[in-house]
């Protein structure tokens, strides 16, 4: 019998927040793209919880208000707030260069994102998210992360070709 351990129980949060992250980028309406990575932050914040990893588990759980709020308004200056408040746990959680300063970036392209006006602009600087939460998870060791934030890539380039590449008319 396997034992499920916390990195086992990490590893299954992860998955479920995959499965929903995948179906939230694969839909067209902002709001229920916004709605659905809200609930599925919520569950990466439970992954990086039980890897012990502060930063990333202060990250998604912010990342959880900043899609509900998202949802209703792009204004500027809910951006500047979420800006501020991640360069704050970053400073707060911060235990090393390279493991924070990703999270950091991650986070910045995610903020950038989810306030972006349009769609398209939206997917390019969630993908670029994604990059960096790959990274972060690879130096921690995560396969789930990894393979995680590989899915959200291949989801983010399948929505924008499906979504933002004009088709030629026939």
């Amino acid at each position: 019998m396997i034992e499920l351990t916390p990195y086992l129980w990490s590893q299954v949060l992860g998955i479920i927040g995959t499965i929903l992250m995948i179906i939230g980028t694969q839909c067209k309406n902002r709001s229920i793209i916004m709605s659905i990575l809200s609930v599925s932050m919520g569950f990466y914040a439970g992954h990086y919880w039980l890897l012990g990893d502060a930063t990333g588990m202060a990250m998604s759980s912010l990342s959880v208000v900043r899609y509900f709020i998202s949802i209703w308004t792009t204004h500027k200056i809910w951006k500047i707030i979420f800006l501020s408040i991640i360069f704050g746990l970053f400073i707060l959680t911060f235990h090393s260069w390279v493991i924070s300063t990703l999270a950091l970036i991650a986070g910045i392209f995610a903020v950038l994102g989810t306030f972006a006006k349009d769609t398209k602009q939206m997917r390019v600087l969630l993908f670029c998210g994604s990059l960096a939460w790959c990274i972060h998870g690879a130096i921690l060791q995560s396969v789930i992360a990894v393979v995680t934030q590989i899915g959200n890539m291949i989801s983010w380039i399948v929505s924008y070709s499906r979504y933002e590449i004009k088709k030629p008319q026939r």
